[in-house]
């Protein structure tokens, strides 16, 4: 009776931690997909947001002169400070076409060198993909690149159109954030609810009830049980009929 009631303790114990530690896993796969769908959410609506407030703002700037958004406002005065660079180098060279012809000379009123600015690379790229120039207003292109028109095609910058306002680039900025974002956020929370979908499969596969035994078939926990030698040997002795055995009877 002591062995076989060790017997049961010891599956039960086996059992539980088994299913435990498959339950562990799936779990937190569940909690990873969950948070990464929130987060998905919060990057399209951030993105989103930013974009239409950055046109909100440009537009008000243009019929009141206020710029509110600081977002916005950041921006702005990084095209402003790579105009004034630009203009001051042309002080010195008046044939300059960009402000990558000008070197060190590429100063704004502060002393700030046009590299130095934390969003040039951001005004560089809007001014290549967009063909743009300034930011809520039209102004000229600082960084020179070709003029993409629809018309006519690309259009080089030389010296008679090289101080031809552009496009502002605040449209095109808050366009693209908007497509970036729809684009990320929404590829994030699609592959996270395949992910939860499937974890929800197997936890409802493990958490289901055991099949009923059918006659004949193992017993269960069979895999579970630990059996000392002489438990063994007793269970091989009764369960094995020997010819003295038949003999006897």
């Amino acid at each position: 009776v002591a062995k076989a009631g060790r017997r049961v303790v010891l599956y039960h114990s086996c059992a539980a931690c088994s299913r435990c530690g498959v339950l562990f896993f799936p779990s937190c796969t569940l909690l990873i997909g969950v948070a990464c769908i929130i987060g998905g959410g919060i990057v399209l609506s951030q993105a989103n947001g930013d974009g239409g407030s950055i046109e909100e703002a440009c537009w008000t700037r243009q019929k009141t002169g206020n710029l509110q958004f600081q977002k916005a406002r950041a921006l702005q005065d990084d095209f402003d400070s790579l105009q004034a660079a630009l203009s001051n180098c042309r002080k010195s060279r008046p044939e300059v076409l960009s402000l990558r012809d000008c070197g060190q000379l590429a100063k704004d009123d502060v002393g700030i060198w046009y590299k130095d600015r934390p969003r040039r690379a951001l005004v560089e790229w809007l001014e290549q993909k967009f063909s743009c120039g300034g930011f809520c207003a039209a102004d000229v292109a600082v960084f020179g690149y070709p003029w993409q028109q629809p018309q006519n095609g690309s259009l080089a910058v030389t010296q008679s159109n090289k101080n031809t306002p552009r496009d502002p680039c605040f449209t095109f900025l808050a366009q693209e954030l908007a497509k970036r974002g729809s684009k990320l956020g929404g590829l994030l929370m699609v592959l996270q609810a395949l992910v939860i979908v499937s974890v929800c499969g197997a936890l409802w596969l493990v958490c289901s009830p055991p099949p009923a035994a059918r006659h004949g078939s193992p017993k269960q926990g069979a895999w579970c049980s630990w059996r000392s030698s002489d438990d063994e040997s007793s269970s091989y002795e009764d369960d094995v009929e020997t010819p003295f055995a038949s003999e006897r009877s």
